[in-house]
């Protein structure tokens, strides 16, 4: 996924959008290196391996698992397993198309 998760970053730079990324690796220097041989250009932070502080919460038992969430922080798709480039893209143009219909509306918009 990091290929298609970097060329969503740049595609959506100049829009409300933020790719954050959980890394589960052992050890931080493990992932530190992975970061840098995957060139993440995006915020990752590191959770460690099996339960941590970010993925308890989540109620995240393997990986890859995506979430979307809308400019209110409501999930609004889940993937365990990471979903297909397409199905992401979908489910991001359908957050980006709505909210470029609110803020059109009189008295509407963030």
């Amino acid at each position: 996924m990091f290929p298609h998760a970097r060329s969503l970053v740049n595609h959506y730079a100049d829009k409300p959008f933020t790719y954050l990324g959980v890394n589960l690796d052992k050890d931080r220097e493990l992932a530190r290196k992975r970061a840098r041989e995957h060139q993440i250009n995006w915020r990752n932070f590191y959770n460690g391996y099996g339960e941590g502080p970010i993925t308890r919460p989540w109620n995240v038992r393997s990986a890859p698992v995506v979430y979307v969430l809308d400019a209110d922080g409501v999930i609004r798709f889940k993937w365990n397993g990471g979903p297909t480039e397409k199905a992401l893209d979908a489910a991001i143009a359908e957050l980006m198309a709505e909210l470029a219909a609110e803020a059109v509306r009189p008295g509407k918009g963030r």
